[in-house]
C-alpha cells in the first residue's frame, strides 16, 4: 500500500480541503498477515485530513494513537480495533463531535482516559476482548447519549442507572458484587 501525501496537500489545495473516510483497516493476504504503518507517516497523513469523518485503523500494527486525532474536531467515527494500542490517550477526549469509539479486540490496552467524560455525545462505545482493561472509564454513566454500550467489563450498577439511552440487548455480569441493595432496586432495571 502506497501513500502519497504529496499528491493528497495538491487535491487539498484544489479542493479547499478534504473530507471524507480514510480507511487504512486491511484484509489478510496470503502472504503476510499484519500491516506495519510508521506512526510519522500517519501522523503526517492525518495532518492532511483535518475534516476527516471516519478513520478506520483496524487490524493496522501501531502500538499508539497519533497525537493529531485530537486535532480532528470533526471526526464522528473512531475505530481502532485490534490494533496493539496500550492507552488511549487524552487528546481523544477533544473529538467532541466522536459517536462511535470501536477499541473491542484491543488485546494490549490497559488504560482509557481519564477524561473519558467529555465525549458528551459518544452514543457507541464498544470494548469488548479487551482482556488487560480492568475497569471501566471514569463517568461513564455521565455520557448520557451513550445508546449501546459493548463490554466484558463489569459496570457498578449506580453507573448503570444513569445511561438512560442504553438500549437493546444488556448483559450483567458480576451481580453477586452489588454492594447495596438500595442501589439495585433503583437501577429498576425493568
Amino acid at each position: 500500500m502506497k501513500i502519497d501525501i504529496e499528491h493528497l496537500r495538491k487535491r487539498k489545495e484544489e479542493a479547499g480541503q478534504v473530507i471524507g473516510v480514510l480507511a487504512l483497516s486491511v484484509g489478510v493476504v496470503e502472504s503476510w498477515s499484519i500491516f506495519y504503518l510508521s506512526n510519522k507517516v500517519l501522523s503526517d497523513l492525518l495532518q492532511e485530513l483535518p475534516l476527516l469523518r471516519v478513520l478506520s485503523l483496524s487490524d493496522l500494527s501501531i502500538s499508539e494513537v497519533p497525537k493529531v486525532i485530537g486535532s480532528i474536531k470533526h471526526l464522528p467515527y473512531l475505530n481502532l480495533s485490534r490494533t496493539k494500542i496500550i492507552h488511549l490517550p487524552e487528546n481523544v477526549c477533544n473529538l467532541y463531535n466522536l459517536q462511535t469509539l470501536i477499541v473491542s479486540g484491543c488485546h494490549e490496552l490497559i488504560k482509557l482516559p481519564e477524561s473519558f467524560s467529555k465525549l458528551k455525545i459518544l452514543q457507541h462505545f464498544d470494548m469488548r476482548n479487551t482482556w488487560r482493561l480492568k475497569e471501566m472509564p471514569l463517568g461513564i454513566g455521565e455520557l448520557k447519549s451513550l445508546q449501546t454500550l459493548f463490554s466484558d467489563i463489569s459496570l457498578a450498577i449506580t453507573e448503570l442507572t444513569k445511561l438512560q439511552s442504553l438500549h437493546g440487548k444488556v448483559c450483567i455480569v458480576g451481580l453477586g458484587n452489588v454492594q447495596n441493595a438500595m442501589d439495585a432496586r433503583a437501577a429498576n432495571l425493568s
